[in-house]
């Protein structure tokens, strides 16, 4: 008789801790995959990233961001794409006003 029905993947729950490495884990491969669009793939992980800190996962999502710059760096996302998902625009060449 085989054992390996007895050998079943734990199930990953809301909010445990199985469930923020696996958010992480599915985040970076998010951010590198190249074959969707880059606002999709902003948007999944800005809501990864809100629902890590939300439940209290900050070293999860600390390391989702460290994924975040890495990939801007390694040329998977552009660096104007991250700014418009979170609502900023790049300033205007010149600067601001001084005053």
């Amino acid at each position: 008789m085989s054992l390996s029905i007895f050998r079943r993947k734990p199930r990953v729950w809301y909010g445990s801790k199985a469930w923020a490495n696996w958010i992480l884990k599915n985040g970076i491969k998010e951010l590198k995959n190249k074959g969707r669009p880059e606002s999709a793939r902003l948007l999944e992980v800005i809501y990864y990233l809100k629902a890590l800190t939300a439940e209290g996962f900050d070293w999860q999502a600390e390391r989702l961001r460290n994924h975040w710059h890495l990939a801007i760096k390694n040329g998977f996302l552009s660096f104007e794409g991250c700014l418009q998902a979170e609502g900023l625009t790049p300033l205007e060449k010149g600067g601001g006003d001084s005053s």
